[in-house]
């Protein structure tokens, strides 16, 4: 669903400076009550509704004006991970842990499996030259990021940024993909055939 913050976590607090009061910002109250109303018009009426339904055909073609796609953006950028792009090609702490293997039977041999070590296994005993990992192709996380400094960006074929173009029967489907994370902030991809030359 799309989440927002609510009115009231919205509405920051302004102070006088003459007598000490503290009285509501009027705007960002006025920003956090179209928001909740938002929130409440596509948690009853659109996520759940038929392809056919007036009101999801409504929110989708709001989803595509301009404006909406910069807040729809921002609201995925605050509360998901979804439009994140991947940095760095090393993997992170939760893909170096050590495995304890065989103890469940009761053999008490504890022996460490990572990534790297999979990686290394795959290129000396195999001869694979290059090894390419991503967890979730199709993305909801918003693929690779084109920026130069980036660690990966120093590894790997240029970086192409796009927008998916989902299909009319997809669209029919899975409705909401047209306003998901990639959709918000598209996907970087390095195109398959200059995964060969690199």
């Amino acid at each position: 669903g799309w989440e927002t913050g609510g009115g009231a976590e919205l509405a920051p607090q302004i102070e006088s400076e003459s007598d000490g009061l503290s009285f509501p910002n009027p705007v960002a109250m006025l920003v956090g009550s179209v928001l909740s109303g938002l929130d409440w018009f596509y948690r009853t009426k659109v996520e759940y509704a038929p392809s056919s339904a007036i009101a999801l055909q409504l929110w989708t073609r709001a989803t595509q004006l301009p404006a909406a796609k910069v807040a729809l953006r921002a609201q995925l950028e605050a509360t998901t991970t979804f439009t994140r792009k991947l940095v760095d090609p090393r993997a992170n702490s939760k893909f170096e842990t050590d495995q304890k293997q065989g103890q469940e039977q009761g053999q008490g041999v504890a022996e460490r499996r990572t990534l790297a070590d999979l990686v290394r296994t795959l290129k000396v005993d195999y001869g694979v030259r290059r090894v390419y990992a991503w967890h979730a192709l199709a993305g909801y996380w918003a693929g690779i990021s084109s920026n130069q400094s980036s660690p990966l960006a120093m590894l790997c074929a240029p970086v192409v940024q796009g927008m998916p173009k989902p299909s009319p029967a997809l669209r029919s489907i899975e409705p909401a993909i047209q306003w998901d994370g990639l959709a918000a902030a598209g996907i970087g991809v390095v195109p398959p055939l200059a995964m060969l030359c690199a």
